[in-house]
């Protein structure tokens, strides 16, 4: 809009139809910016940045073999302008060759090249399983821009050293613009629990008021059996955020007694919308239980009773009330449900699967590998499931 406005207020300068053109075909306004740079090339017809661009966007818009010849015809009357070499080695990566991108960079390219095609580089050897190559290309830069230290980082933490992986992403976070999302990506790249543990508590130290790092945290603590950090941390994270979900299911599952019920009833009022979400809690509610009198199994199986009764033969309710229902120790009242659900609606896989599973419990194995093998002709994939046959 401003340069729009500038436009029309001071006549078509080269440098801001320039600039428009490239903003309107990176939104995918590729009709204006085909427009704007057809003024461009009629004022200046031998521009051949401007050839390769229009090349370019015309590839964008209808990739295919004749319109990638003809970007290569732009770039080969042009190969000394960058400009160009990036947008043919853009479309070499789009394409799925990036050998191909590589060639049309150049040789060394880490030495003259601008930050935007040492990231083209670097992505193109990542594409041929080459990250090594593309960390060592990037760290060749002695002044890395952000977009830079981002992919380095990222690089690292496909499978280098803790140490590596630490020393990347304090670099990029030490910027005073550091964002949550490159604290998740760090504790993300740690396999060691502590090591992601440490990234967590540094980063709700410095962003004390994101939600979604107070939610990561709760779970990661909650994995090591640190139930202080991980209430600590869901309380927070649903202070700030309500619907965060990963938060909600740490505390209901370390919550006992009122406590629990609690917990489980401002649950059902948060989600009340969102159904597919009440059952996920009622499935876990049903695999954490602490006994058949857990009162975390009557609440549960209250509101997924009644959420059957909205749609009577949806079959994900009917596994998650078995679930449940089977918690409590009435196996025989979730195995008649089951086969009640198997008669009435099209063959569901967890059905008979979860069918097998509480047979097996009760010691009835004969029918439990008939139960899996019907959940197996439904889901020939499932490696585990299998093994018991």
């Amino acid at each position: 809009t401003i340069l729009r406005s500038a436009l029309a207020n001071g006549g078509e300068r080269h440098r801001e139809v320039d600039i428009l053109s490239t903003a309107l075909a990176e939104l995918g306004q590729g009709d204006g910016a085909h427009q704007h740079l057809t003024t461009l090339l009629a004022r200046r017809p031998h521009e051949r940045r401007w050839q390769a661009r229009a090349a370019e966007w015309r590839h964008r818009q209808s990739p295919g073999a004749a319109t990638l010849a003809a970007l290569e015809a732009a770039v080969k009357d042009a190969p000394a302008v960058a400009d160009s070499r990036a947008a043919l080695a853009r479309a070499y990566l789009v394409a799925g060759q990036p050998s191909r991108a590589i060639l049309a960079l150049g040789s060394s390219p880490e030495g003259s090249a601008s930050d935007h095609e040492l990231s083209l580089t670097a992505r193109a050897l990542r594409a041929e399983g080459r990250s090594d190559d593309a960390l060592a290309v990037l760290r060749r830069r002695s002044r890395p821009t952000r977009e830079l230290r981002m992919l380095r980082a990222d690089l690292a933490a496909e499978g280098h050293s803790a140490a590596e992986i630490d020393a990347e992403f304090s670099a990029l976070t030490a910027a005073d613009a550091a964002d949550p999302s490159w604290y998740l990506a760090w504790a993300s790249a740690h396999r060691d629990p502590a090591r992601t543990r440490a990234v967590l508590d540094a980063a709700v130290t410095r962003f004390p008021r994101d939600g979604l790092l107070h939610e990561r945290r709760a779970v990661v603590a909650w994995a090591a059996r640190d139930a202080a950090a991980a209430r600590e941390s869901a309380d927070r994270a649903i202070a700030l955020d309500p619907a965060r979900v990963g938060a909600w299911f740490v505390l209901v599952a370390q919550a006992t007694g009122e406590d629990a019920l609690r917990r489980l009833r401002s649950f059902r009022v948060q989600f009340a919308d969102s159904p597919s979400t009440l059952l996920d809690m009622g499935d876990a509610v049903a695999g954490s239980a602490l006994g058949p009198d857990d009162v975390r199994l009557e609440e549960a199986l209250a509101w997924t009773t009644g959420l059957r009764q909205t749609a009577p033969s949806l079959a994900v309710f009917v596994v998650t009330r078995a679930r449940l229902l089977a918690a409590t120790g009435d196996v025989p009242q979730a195995l008649l449900e089951l086969r009640a659900l198997d008669s009435a609606t099209a063959p569901f896989a967890p059905a008979h699967k979860l069918e097998a599973e509480l047979l097996a419990s009760v010691g009835q194995f004969s029918a439990a590998s008939r139960a899996y093998d019907r959940y197996l002709a439904l889901a020939p994939g499932d490696i585990a499931a299998a093994t018991p046959q």
